[in-house]
């Protein structure tokens, strides 16, 4: 008999890092290869795209008792659960959620994305903040997105450092593109993803707009605050175009028509993006800023290029070198695709968090438990 798992996370729309991560893992067909069936609590408040800024209004509070509720009813009926929230769900609702599970018996693994998370744990209140690390070292697992969050949990909140696994974000299996022989740079420059402030679209306007050689395509949702600025600033230039929504599952097809993905980001909840993957998965470099985590994935050098936060001079002059030395961008895309299978649905999504659940739970499948490397 097959065992459940109740997946606990925001789904589309809105589409956005979280959302696509948490539907990636549910439309895995390794769970269920590997004796486990899945049932979905959907936390998306179905509206636009949030900053993290964004305060927490009444409606939301209304939707999260709600949730708790609809939780509480389904949870006697699953023989575990996964909670992909985000930060500020993590930290109100969330925190009942783990207390519950661990309190009836049932296992749980708890899914936390950026550095971010900390900046709001130390910004909640004292009492608060004690209740949610206490909630926290109830979960049976912390499936935490980058190493450097790992060391700040163990180190600055004591959590055990047996349950902090490291789970990156993964790309599926079916997206990642067999290496070709090689690859001419010819300019062609592409942004994928949240058009606002803080992912750094207006850095890559700066660097790129009125350069000759260089083209620069933007796709994704526009956040309603940036709207006007960006579609005025882009009106402005011959060579950047905004191409509007593309759907998740033409990601890696899509960049791969371009020769370099920019991602000058400074947003606050950066973990590990993605997209950053699916660039390499389409074997295409990329120009990130050295922020956060960012430099964990990129690596200077080896798979692109790094640069600092609001710097669009450093970002063109990254382009000129990869346009200037063949060899250079021959490597970056050759490390891009290497790298990316350390990072596919199997290797991480069935090996690292399924095999958990499996073991625990007796289920039956083809996955071998847990190495120490996964941990």
């Amino acid at each position: 008999m097959k065992k459940k798992i109740l997946i606990v996370g925001p789904f589309p729309p809105p589409v956005g890092g979280d959302t696509i991560f948490t539907s990636n893992v549910f439309k895995s067909t390794h769970w269920n290869r590997n004796g486990l069936i899945l049932d979905r609590v959907d936390t998306s408040p179905k509206r636009g795209l949030k900053l993290p800024e964004d305060r927490l209004a009444v409606r939301d509070i209304l939707r999260g008792i709600r949730l708790f509720f609809m939780y509480m009813f389904r949870l006697p009926s699953v023989d575990g659960v996964l909670l992909l929230a985000n930060t500020r769900f993590l930290l109100t609702i969330g925190a009942a959620m783990i207390y519950l599970a661990s309190l009836v018996g049932k296992p749980i693994g708890v899914w936390l994305f950026s550095t971010y998370f900390v900046k709001r744990l130390d910004d909640s209140p004292r009492l608060w903040r004690r209740i949610a690390v206490g909630a926290l070292k109830r979960a049976d697992w912390l499936f935490v997105q980058t190493e450097l969050l790992i060391d700040i949990l163990h180190r600055r909140f004591h959590l055990d450092r047996s349950k902090l696994i490291f789970f990156p974000n993964f790309v599926p299996d079916r997206f990642i593109m067999e290496r070709e022989a090689h690859k001419e740079f010819a300019g062609r420059c592409v942004f994928i993803g949240q058009i606002k402030r803080e992912k750094g679209v207006f850095d890559i306007i700066d660097a790129v707009a009125s350069r000759a050689g260089y083209i620069c395509d933007f796709y994704g949702p526009i956040h309603e605050r940036d709207r006007d600025d960006f579609l005025r600033r882009i009106e402005e230039t011959d060579n950047i175009k905004y191409r509007g929504e593309v759907e998740h599952d033409r990601v890696v097809e899509t960049i791969a028509e371009y020769d370099v993905f920019l991602l000058p980001t400074f947003h606050p909840s950066e973990g590990y993006p993605a997209v950053l993957f699916e660039a390499f998965a389409a074997q295409v470099p990329v120009i990130a800023t050295d922020w956060l985590a960012i430099g964990e994935i990129v690596a200077d050098g080896e798979r692109g290029i790094l640069v600092p936060v609001h710097s669009p001079e450093r970002i063109a002059e990254a382009l000129d070198r990869l346009r200037a030395d063949a060899d250079l961008y021959r490597n970056l895309c050759r490390g891009a695709s290497d790298y990316v299978k350390g990072f596919s649905e199997s290797a991480v999504l069935r090996d690292i968090l399924i095999s958990r659940f499996k073991e625990r739970l007796g289920a039956k499948g083809d996955v071998a438990p847990p190495t120490a490397a996964s941990e």
